[in-house]
């Protein structure tokens, strides 16, 4: 078995310097066609590692494995291949329009079109490049450079649907939805798997109030792509909306399955289960929220509410003073925390379903009975001045 691995790595080794003189022509290292896409990946992915132990200095293969690790969506160390492939040779404008690509994908556009500047001085002139230098000039808004580049990209492959999404893009942020919709339509049409236009059609819809519709095109991409996470999530929204909780609590669940760190579903998972008062089962949704982003919009108060309603005050008190210590004037975390140091003292019933202790009751007694008398007193007061103040009735 060991030979058979050796054999097929030094098969692999000659393709790959093969490949290299071919690399502008976007041919890829043969793998076998019956496994699935991943597994195709894992696969040469574990080819090109040994590959780079036996060649550390062929930029060749850093520049390879950094696509592998990029469509695997592991951006960082894609970002270090390519760095390491550029720093063994600079002159190759395929490396730099790669590390443009993971760049934008990092969220990094200014950098990412910096460098794509430089890949196209050295001669890319691929339609997906003039495609991503639409999508970065779009993203910094400026379109006319953005469409100019999408019409070269489209003037060499009229098909590329990518290309009619970023058209889209900027016909959404000039506000014409229309046309937005027209060509994110369009870009599905001629890439039904493509998955970012159904995410914005899905939204149109939303905002239009056809949720029949947005379901349509949900249920459409999910037979693409059954295992993404945000599919579902939309999905679950669309029934939320309408009032289809149970639906919506099923694509939540579904979203976090499979993706744990899905902290969006998490977090209507555990709305619902507050609304409904399920605390108990809110609180671990919204506690690992807590853990793994501290700032999430309004978990960490919903967090409070669970541990306060499950009975666990010291640890709802502590949880309300942590909000107010980053917002001292926050409200609802100021009555929290008052009526956890209560519960604390009087027990669960406290103003629960108008229940008060008996020492409370007395308290509040007195000031009842003090507050009547002031009235009365203030009633009496007044008295002869309203007499005063009375106009004789006028005679017919």
């Amino acid at each position: 078995m060991f030979r058979k691995v050796n054999f097929y790595l030094f098969i692999l080794i000659i393709t790959l310097f093969s490949c290299e003189k071919q690399a502008k022509k976007g041919q890829s290292i043969p793998v076998p066609h019956n496994y699935s896409e991943k597994e195709q990946n894992e696969i040469t992915l574990s080819y090109l590692n040994e590959a780079i132990r036996n060649y550390p200095d062929n930029a060749f293969f850093y520049w390879k494995r950094s696509k592998i690790l990029y469509s695997n969506q592991s951006f960082e160390k894609a970002l270090e291949d390519i760095n390491i492939a550029i720093g063994l040779k600079e002159s190759e404008g395929q490396y730099l329009a790669t590390k443009s690509m993971i760049l934008n994908k990092l969220n990094r556009s200014k950098e990412a079109l910096v460098t794509a500047s430089k890949a196209e001085a050295l001669g890319v002139e691929t339609p997906d490049f003039y495609t991503l230098l639409g999508d970065l000039y779009q993203q910094l808004n400026n379109f006319q450079k953005s469409k100019l580049y999408l019409y070269k990209a489209l003037q060499i492959s009229p098909n590329n649907g990518e290309t009619y999404f970023f058209q889209a893009k900027i016909s959404a942020k000039q506000h014409d939805t229309l046309e937005s919709l027209r060509l994110y339509t369009r870009a599905i049409n001629l890439k039904p798997s493509f998955v970012d236009s159904y995410y914005e059609i899905i939204k149109i819809y939303n905002n239009w109030k056809q949720p029949q519709t947005a379901l349509s095109f949900s249920t459409q991409a999910l037979l693409h792509h059954p295992n993404n996470a945000d599919l579902h999530y939309y999905k679950g929204e669309i029934y939320r909306q309408i009032g289809m909780v149970d639906s919506a609590m099923y694509c939540y669940k579904k979203a976090i399955k499979l993706d744990s760190f899905n902290l969006k579903s998490r977090f209507q998972a555990g709305s619902i289960y507050v609304t409904h008062k399920n605390y108990h089962l809110a609180l671990p949704l919204f506690k690992q929220i807590v853990t793994q982003k501290p700032n999430y919009p309004d978990a960490k108060y919903l967090l409070a509410v669970c541990y306060e309603y499950t009975n666990r005050f010291d640890e709802a008190e502590i949880t309300y003073d942590q909000i107010l210590e980053q917002n001292p004037y926050d409200e609802k975390a100021k009555f929290g925390s008052w009526k956890a140091k209560k519960k604390l003292i009087f027990g669960a019933g406290f103003m629960e379903n108008g229940y008060l202790p008996d020492s409370v009751k007395k308290v509040n007694a007195i000031k009842n009975t003090a507050n009547r008398t002031y009235n009365h007193n203030k009633h009496t007061d007044t008295t002869m001045t309203r007499i005063l103040n009375m106009k004789p009735k006028k005679l017919e």
